[in-house]
């Protein structure tokens, strides 16, 4: 049985709609956020129905994070996904902020 790896391409910020994307096979998943000076407020994931189980998600969390780092935010999350995200990712941890 030959199984195809799928190529994730990279994550894009679109400022203009507050939201992490990665677009593949014609759809866009994305990561909803509002943004103030010393927060990152994570509000929701969505990732369409043929593409979830991918790591597509994983990967919008992950950059979500990597940026709230970079900029010396803190992360108040919202959305489920990146709840269940964090308890497997304690290297965030310290990046969060009780809601």
């Amino acid at each position: 049985m030959h199984s195809e790896r799928l190529i994730i391409p990279e994550v894009n910020q679109n400022r203009a709609e507050s939201r992490f994307e990665i677009s593949l096979e014609g759809r866009t998943s994305i990561l909803v956020y509002q943004q103030s000076e010393r927060e990152l407020v994570l509000l929701h994931t969505n990732v369409s129905e043929p593409l979830r189980g991918k790591g597509i998600a994983t990967r919008l969390a992950t950059a979500a994070m990597e940026y709230a780092r970079s900029r010396q935010l803190k992360v108040v999350i919202r959305c489920p996904f990146v709840a269940g995200f964090l308890e497997h990712h304690p290297e965030y941890a310290e990046l969060t902020k009780a809601d």
